[in-house]
């Protein structure tokens, strides 16, 4: 079982200020020595993103979903 917070700001240029903010947690899980299977929730906002342009792509976006993942080592 894991989680995480992370937080990136922009601190200067034309979206001075905009920042986006990520929490997840998941859990893995080993189905056999070589198979591990893994769920992570991740819920991710951008906020204050306000210039014309590019940023207008992210005024008010945000993402909230369920990740799953299966890997396998040889």
């Amino acid at each position: 079982m894991a989680g995480r917070y992370s937080k990136v700001e922009q601190t200067e240029g034309s979206q001075e200020g905009a920042n986006v903010d990520r929490i997840q947690s998941g859990l893995g899980y080993n189905l056999t020595n070589n198979v591990k299977l893994k769920a992570e929730y991740v819920t991710r906002n951008y906020n204050d993103f306000t210039y014309p342009g590019f940023g207008t792509n992210f005024v008010g976006a945000k993402f909230n979903g369920l990740v799953i993942e299966a890997s396998v080592s040889f």
